[in-house]
């Protein structure tokens, strides 16, 4: 399947970017070393658990959360990332949706642990 074909969604809380609304964004796996994923979650403001899982091939950040410096065109004319790159992009309207992610995800963990007692 290719990468224009499969399903690709940003991860960053309040985006609502896909490769089938944004064809001419591109999308990026987060990094296989560990230090950089761990940064790339805290920039995001996102927590591997409960909520959100890391997947190869199906967990991605869009180029607009990238500077362009960052992102270059492959000899197979694929945008990649340089090494290091790291997501820095974030509009006030996505902080203030994140806001409103978080509580409402503290809400249904509050309901749920109330339904366990």
């Amino acid at each position: 399947m290719t990468e224009s074909s499969r399903r690709c969604y940003c991860s960053v809380p309040a985006c609502s970017n896909s490769k089938q609304r944004h064809p001419y964004l591109s999308f990026h796996d987060f990094p296989k070393d560990e230090g950089l994923r761990k940064s790339w979650v805290r920039l995001i403001r996102r927590d591997e658990g409960l909520f959100f899982n890391i997947l190869r091939g199906s967990t991605h950040v869009c180029s607009l959360h990238f500077d362009s410096a960052d992102i270059y065109v492959s000899k197979s004319g694929r945008k990649r990332l340089k090494p290091g790159a790291l997501p820095r992009r974030f509009t006030i309207t996505t902080v203030r949706a994140l806001i409103l992610q978080v509580c409402m995800q503290l809400q249904r963990l509050v309901i749920h642990q109330y339904i366990r007692l």
